[in-house]
């Protein structure tokens, strides 16, 4: 018998069997359609801009009193807290931030000496 499907005694192969009196180019659209709906909808989940930034202290480099001294002033942190902070880098030193907060915290940790990552 084969994989056709019988429906009143007609066989059924596929769509262009039970179009009925609908032109090919419906068909061919509704199919079109819902490929391009998926790749949009993909696109669309893809393109969200991220909008909070964390901000990584890698590795304090060679001048780890200037980057004590910039993570006092970017955390209001203590002394002691701060030196702690450097010490057990990798480390976050501000989460959430927005990604020009992000970059301008980066930059001042890079010319302290910091080596620092935006995630």
């Amino acid at each position: 018998m084969g994989s056709h499907a019988t429906c009143s005694g007609a066989w059924v192969s596929g769509p262009e069997d039970v179009s009925g009196g609908i032109p090919e180019y419906f068909w061919g659209y509704n199919r079109m359609m819902t490929v391009d709906g998926l790749f949009a909808a993909g696109d669309a989940a893809g393109a969200e801009a991220k909008t909070e930034f964390d901000v990584i202290l890698k590795a304090a480099g060679q001048q780890k009193i200037n980057v004590i001294k910039a993570v006092r002033a970017i955390t209001d942190l203590g002394l002691k807290e701060a030196k702690e902070m450097v010490d057990s880098a990798p480390k976050s030193i501000k989460e959430g931030v927005s990604e020009s907060e992000a970059n301008e915290i980066k930059t001042q940790l890079e010319e302290a000496g910091a080596e620092v990552e935006l995630k």
